[in-house]
């Protein structure tokens, strides 16, 4: 029946509603169906336009198409210039009287936030708290110029802040411009009375007075950026698809341990000294453990006190009263502003021996370029940060423009970065990336845009030109106990092992090997392990793919495992296999083995079997008159007789192993024969097939031909319309008919059954 006939009916039970539905139509091969539905063809692009566009694809400037006039030409470069400033773009289409209000608050909160955590996190850069001050100010400018996401807050953040300070730790000695001592700043800003005076005197600043700390952090933030520009010129964005969940959650919970290894000696305001490479962490806390009988009690004091009030304020205030609240109590700036009071009228470094901030310039230093020397010293560190900036900020982008309902450019995303990177190197900056917690609350109290970094930048601004020195008599203790509080949450994440090692195995394993890499050895070494051991991951998943045989479940076209379901019967004469993946060079043995181990027929052992079947009828064949007549065709008895000795009885075991060997040989063949001679068809289910290479096609060649040695006929089914056009190019069906090839099982089984 060509047209087919559908029927639909409904079966109510008495304790829910079960569908059911019949159909009636013809049993399709792939052949039939072309015949009976007309078939669209597909034009293939040329060589020429696939080069076209891969040349757009780089820059949408290199296609001629659009300038056909001189209104499409300037729509054309206003559609270019706007995709690579896409503030260009939403700034015409801003609405002040909408957004404005929620911007400023958003971006006055985001600061107040930003302003202490920015020094924070300059401390754990190894370096001081002022240039997380410049990275901060610098980063919101940018990011709000080249970025693409309305909502995220792009500073610095406690990983990447962590992976610099590795790199600034490795290298400051052997920077070329140490002419500052340790990690703090030469750079003195002329006091005027005016504040234009106070930013445009400091071009007259030695471009030579650039600590050895600052001039490393420079140099990889620089490393960084190009890689992103470098990234984006090659389209490379997905890159980050690499990066499991798993990965990421192993890498962030192991760089928390160093985070808070970097804190703790503020927080007894001990002497620790650096450690490089592997171990670091274990010998870290040993020294750690052995100098806690010189702890210094009034810095402990400040630190348990600031942590106290952190932990207090946020969880038990905040988070309690989130619904209540018209916006999160600002309780790092607020701790800041107190305990640096305190530190001032009670002179804590005098009376107490605390550690200060001390020296805080004022005014914006000029634009210098990091050493360029240095550049291949910290140019694969430089990679690497970039790209977990860039699946930081691009993850937190995806997710707010999902819940808002529009769209992110993951390749603006690394223009952004890239671009952010080297101007915060030229300006005594460090890498940055969207911060989760920053962002949040700027997506909560209403943020609409990227206005709200311009309003956090002014604010930081401000710090920089007036407020910087109020902040000198700050104790650095404070800083580190919001960085230790600020990992909070993070501790979290040790539940997720547990709930991986139910979930999947390869997850877990990929989570706990990243995350004991990260602790135990460097950072981005467990990076690296982590993202190695994910592609090893996707390979094997790919390469061992689960095979199957099916069976019908009775009164039904529903084809399971058999092994699965135990209603599932295999149909008789017909051996269902389901292959569930891709079929290329580095499976394509494996797909030929599966098949033989649960179809249970070896073509191979079955030719055998049959040779040796039809020599043993040749022998049964002679003629007894021959064999009696033996002596007179010419055999000479020479007299040589035999002597029995006694057998070795290693010969006498290694036969019995061959015997053995040949027995089992036997069986096979004997139980492949038998198998073959009950089955008439082998039916290949493709139906979870993605992709064919060369390999692949050879080897189902390859197994066609020799199941139809045999006697058995080979099907294919639930082939997708790639999978055809794929296997139509590689000259599949020069030698395999397309009516071999059935739109589902059933209409194959239906097929072999019928015409046996």
């Amino acid at each position: 029946m060509a047209d087919g006939q559908m029927t639909q009916n409904q079966r109510v039970d008495s304790d829910d509603c079960v569908l059911e539905y019949s159909i009636t139509r013809p049993a399709y091969d792939l052949a039939s169906f072309d015949e009976t539905f007309e078939v669209t063809k597909q034009k293939s692009r040329s060589v020429k336009r696939v080069a076209k566009d891969a040349l757009t694809s780089l820059s949408p400037c290199c296609s001629g198409s659009h300038l056909k006039s001189g209104a499409a030409a300037c729509s054309y470069i206003g559609s270019v210039v706007t995709t690579f400033v896409p503030c260009l773009y939403w700034l015409k289409r801003y609405k002040p009287r909408q957004y404005i209000l929620h911007d400023i608050l958003s971006g006055i909160t985001v600061a107040i936030l930003m302003i202490p955590q920015g020094m924070a996190y300059s401390q754990l850069a190894s370096l001081e708290p002022i240039y997380g001050l410049y990275a901060s100010f610098f980063s919101l400018l940018v990011y709000f110029v080249f970025g693409t996401s309305r909502h995220i807050s792009v500073a610095p953040v406690a990983i990447i802040a962590l992976m610099t300070g590795g790199v600034v730790d490795m290298h400051a000695d052997s920077s070329p411009r140490q002419s500052g001592v340790g990690n703090g700043t030469e750079f003195e800003a002329l006091e005027t009375s005016t504040l234009l005076a106070n930013v445009t005197s400091l071009a007259s600043v030695a471009p030579d007075a650039v600590p050895a700390g600052v001039a490393v952090a420079t140099a990889v933030t620089l490393a960084g950026g190009i890689s992103m520009l470098v990234m984006r010129l090659l389209r490379l964005g997905f890159v980050t698809v690499y990066l499991s969940d798993s990965l990421i959650e192993g890498f962030m919970t192991g760089s928390v341990i160093h985070i808070l290894t970097s804190q703790v000696k503020y927080i007894f305001g001990l002497q620790i000294t650096k450690y490089q490479g592997v171990f670091k962490i274990i010998y870290t806390w040993i020294e750690i453990f052995s100098k806690l009988p010189q702890t210094k009690p009034p810095e402990l004091i400040v630190g348990l006190f600031s942590m106290l009030v952190l932990f207090l304020v946020k969880d038990c205030v905040n988070k309690r009263f989130k619904a209540k609240l018209p916006m999160p109590i600002p309780i790092d700036f607020i701790l800041v502003v107190i305990v640096t009071a305190l530190s001032y009228f009670c002179d804590f470094k005098g009376r107490f021996g605390i550690k200060i901030l001390e020296n805080i310039p004022t005014g914006i230093p000029p634009p210098q370029a990091p050493p360029l020397e240095m550049l291949q010293k910290v140019a694969v560190d430089g990679f690497t940060i970039s790209i977990v900036a860039y699946a930081l900020t691009v993850s937190i982008a995806k997710n707010y423009a999902k819940k808002h309902g529009y769209k992110t450019d993951s390749n603006q995303e690394l223009v952004a970065l890239g671009m952010d990177f080297i101007v915060c190197s030229m300006f005594q900056g460090f890498c940055s990336a969207a911060s989760f917690s920053r962002s949040i609350i700027q997506e909560t109290l209403g943020g609409r845009t990227q206005i709200a970094s311009v309003v956090a930048a002014t604010l930081i601004l401000a710090v920089l030109l007036l407020i910087g020195p109020l902040l000198e008599s700050l104790p650095s203790v404070v800083l580190a106990a919001i960085i230790i509080v600020a990992l909070k949450n993070t501790f979290e994440n040790y539940k997720l092992p547990v709930r991986l090692w139910y979930e999947s195995k390869t997850d877990f394993w990929i989570w706990s090997a990243t995350y004991l890499c990260v602790v135990l050895l460097e950072v981005h070494w467990g990076l690296v392990i982590g993202i190695f051991l994910s592609v090893i991951s996707v390979i094997l998943r790919t390469q061992y793919c689960k095979a199957v045989l099916l069976g019908r479940i009775p009164g039904s076209d529903i084809y399971r495992d058999v092994k699965k379901y135990a209603d599932a019967k295999e149909v008789p004469g017909v051996k269902i296999f389901r292959f569930e993946g891709g079929v290329y060079y580095a499976n394509a043995e494996r797909l030929c083995t599966e098949l033989i181990d649960l179809v249970g027929i070896d073509p191979a052992l079955v030719k055998k079997a049959h040779k040796k079947q039809q020599k043993e009828k040749q022998k049964d064949a002679i003629p007894a008159s021959d064999e009696r007549n033996g002596g007179a065709l010419g055999v000479l008895n020479i007299g040589i007789t035999h002597t029995p000795t006694q057998e070795c009885p290693f010969n006498m075991q290694m036969e019995g192993l061959a015997e053995e060997e040949e027995e089992e040989s036997s069986d096979k063949r004997d139980a492949g024969r038998a198998a073959a001679a009950l089955t008439h068809h082998l039916l290949l289910d493709f139906s979870m097939l993605g992709h064919i290479d060369c390999s692949g096609v050879a080897a189902l060649k390859t197994i066609i031909a020799e199941y139809r040695d045999i006697g058995i006929d080979t099907f294919l089914s639930h082939c997708s319309e790639a999978l055809v056009e794929t296997l139509d190019r590689m000259g599949f069906f020069e030698k395999f008919a397309k009516f071999h090839i059935f739109l589902t099982n059933h209409d194959a089984v239906i097929h072999c059954v019928a015409n046996y």
